[in-house]
């Protein structure tokens, strides 16, 4: 049905940023993709994220905040941005422990509160026409 699809946060993690969801569909598979992706995040909303789910992301994300504490410049680079958020320096080593700290119920709490699916914006490109309908080979 999909040559791909994926979700992203704009921004770095630890400021306000856009959501996205991207997918690639065959022209002729788009509705049906869209009901699918729109079905999907309904889903989501409704029943929150799993534990697994869960520790997988705080795992990845706490990974990738050390790796980028690897070099010198790395360092600079963070310390520079909880300054400019109003974090002390401290907050390097608050940061990793306050999302592992994280629960579940939490987490689904602020899925909830976030993520409305009457403010998602859909924004379509290639051969469709003005009504978001797939073009075919004879229009």
């Amino acid at each position: 049905m999909t040559y791909g699809i994926y979700s992203f946060h704009t921004n770095d993690i630890q400021a306000d940023g856009g959501w996205y969801i991207q997918g690639a569909f065959n022209p002729s598979l788009l509705q049906k993709g869209l009901e699918s992706t729109n079905r999907e995040i309904k889903n989501w909303i409704e029943k929150g994220i799993t534990e697994e789910e869960l520790e997988n992301k705080k795992s990845t994300i706490v990974g990738q905040f050390k790796v980028q504490l690897s070099t010198t410049n790395g360092i600079a680079n963070q310390i520079h941005s909880f300054l400019q958020r109003g974090f002390d320096v401290d907050y390097l080593e608050e940061y990793p422990k306050l999302i592992e700290s994280l629960t579940l119920e939490q987490v689904n709490k602020a899925i909830k509160k976030y993520i409305n699916p009457e403010n998602i914006v859909t924004v379509m490109a290639g051969s469709i026409d003005e009504n978001g309908q797939p073009l075919t080979e004879n229009k």
